[in-house]
């Protein structure tokens, strides 16, 4: 018989909560016998189980209405230009507003909405949802939704936090899981999420199961919403070596509506800082994973993943480095990361989200400072080929220029340009955004 983890998940959390909320209420000592003539003891009582549900009550109160309130307001204009289809141009405004109550006994709540408007819906293609299908491809579309809707356990003293409900779920670098924050509608996972540290100094364990995943195109989208039976973990470890972090993960996906993308991925990652001067330091990332087929997934493979990153701080200058990371295939059949936060990863003109059928390899170098008025810098150049094959596959920059005006106000320039060979279109997108966060 097969065990639904969603439910197993959710009784525990429910025995948690009952159990924490149980042990605030005060223990009342067995009363004596009372005559029936005592009606002065029999009153005193009753009044004092009545009190004590009175506090509790107050308490819940203040839990709910004490708590606080979070906004987000995104505005961006979005161009792209590319070989393959008409230019498309989006300006869209994206408000998240939530609310998160108090901790009450370690247990607190959080619900957030998220609503997404573009000022034009003719000019793009919002993901096939806006019938422009011979615009280019912008993954805004207009809608409301729930973003975050969780209940939550923690307890510093024992290191714990068990979160159940629709909620963000990121791992290391998002590189395998993440929650695709440079799209307006992020995505969210229904899902039960434990970190712990198990009381071991240095150590810390990632934990989800995930029912569901509500991807950034919205559940309008024939592709919004994978239903799901994964678990994903992190176990990270820092200090090994000094100024290292070792992490192991293991990404067990099963999705039932996309039975092709479902995978066992294990693997590893390090990363750490050696100093070399006062001033200059070194910095490094490897990791290596292998991933097979798993769930229902027709095919039958085996690819491999790797990344080796090097590169160096020099104080009040800046960072350069140089990276290579390599997601094989085997037999046509390459190596995936469906839930990663994937606009980060080979190029943000994003046209490797899906990893071709013969593998990818990405070479790149990167480089940035904090330039004149507080600007941040970031500029990287990838070249791009197949790793089955090892053809020439294009070559991409990217650019940005941010300016963080206050705590609360930010401004970003960001820029992507793909140059191809005959097989993938040259493309190129601009972005203005202004972001405000209360």
């Amino acid at each position: 018989m097969k065990i639904c983890f969603r439910n197993v998940l959710i009784s525990v959390f429910a025995i948690t909560i009952c159990t924490s909320s149980l042990s605030a209420i005060p223990t009342m000592s067995p009363d004596p016998p009372v005559a029936s003539d005592s009606l002065q003891s029999v009153q005193h009582a009753d009044s004092a189980p009545s009190s004590a549900q009175q506090e509790n009550g107050n308490r819940l109160i203040r839990a709910i209405t004490g708590g606080s309130i979070h906004l987000n307001n995104r505005l961006r204009s979005e161009l792209v230009q590319t070989d393959a289809a008409r230019d498309a141009f989006a300006v869209t405004n994206r408000l998240r507003l939530g609310y998160s109550t108090q901790p009450l006994n370690g247990i607190s709540a959080y619900a957030e909405f998220l609503d997404l408007r573009p000022i034009s819906r003719e000019t793009y293609n919002a993901a096939g949802l806006n019938n422009q299908p011979d615009r280019a491809a912008i993954a805004d579309p207009r809608m409301t939704v729930m973003n975050q809707l969780y209940a939550q356990f923690q307890e510093s003293s024992i290191d714990l936090m068990v979160r159940i409900g629709r909620q963000r779920v990121i791992h290391s670098s998002a590189r395998f899981v993440g929650n695709v924050g440079w799209r307006q509608n992020e995505q969210t996972f229904d899902a039960a999420t434990l970190n712990t540290s198990f009381g071991v100094e240095n150590l810390k364990l990632e934990y989800s199961y995930i029912w569901q995943v509500n991807r950034v195109f919205g559940p309008s989208h024939p592709a919004g919403i994978f239903t799901s039976d994964s678990h994903v973990a992190n176990l990270t470890y820092s200090e090994l070596v000094p100024g290292s972090t070792l992490t192991a993960f293991l990404y067990s996906l099963d999705f039932e509506n996309q039975p092709a993308l479902s995978s066992r991925t294990v693997g590893f990652r390090v990363n750490g800082t050696v100093g070399l001067t006062d001033d200059l330091s070194l910095l490094y990332t490897g990791s290596y994973a292998l991933q097979q087929n798993s769930g229902n997934n027709p095919m039958d493979f085996s690819a491999d993943y790797s990344l080796t990153d090097i590169s160096v701080v020099k104080r009040n200058i800046g960072r350069a480095g140089v990276a290579i990371e390599v997601l094989g295939s085997d037999s046509d059949v390459s190596f995936q990361t469906p839930l990663a936060t994937l606009h980060a990863f080979q190029g943000w003109s994003d046209l490797f989200l899906s990893t071709p059928a013969g593998g990818l390899r990405d070479l790149n170098i990167y480089a940035s400072t904090q330039l004149p008025w507080d600007l941040a810098m970031l500029a990287k150049h990838h070249w791009f080929y197949g790793d089955e094959s090892g053809d020439y596959l294009g070559r991409e920059l990217n650019a940005s220029l941010s300016k963080q005006i206050s705590e609360n106000l930010s401004f970003l320039i960001k820029y992507a340009d793909f140059r191809g060979s005959s097989t993938l279109p040259g493309t190129s997108k601009l972005w203005f955004q202004a972001e405000f966060t209360f």
